[in-house]
């Protein structure tokens, strides 16, 4: 089990330089400790991507989707609610 922190989460949600080595870890363990603001992070770092003109609007909301999925999973589980702030 690995503390994933937003730098390690964001390459799995987007094709970046990190994205194979953070797939790579995550397939030999696949249980993952996060802080529960952690996609309030994520989503500030596609904004942050979109605004510079890194990522497209597409490419954010395929990200945000990529990320949501399993929170919601989750979230389903725990009676949780994490929703990205409205575009």
């Amino acid at each position: 089990m690995k503390f994933w922190d937003a730098s390690a989460i964001v390459p799995l949600c987007l094709d970046q330089p990190e994205s194979e080595i953070a797939e790579s870890i995550l397939k030999v363990n696949r249980k993952m400790v996060v802080w529960w603001a952690s996609p309030v992070e994520c989503w500030s770092a596609f904004a942050r991507l979109n605004r510079e003109r890194l990522l497209n609007e597409q490419a954010e909301k395929s990200a945000i989707d990529r990320l949501d999925t399993p929170w919601r999973r989750f979230c389903r589980q725990k009676r949780c609610a994490n929703k990205p702030p409205a575009s």
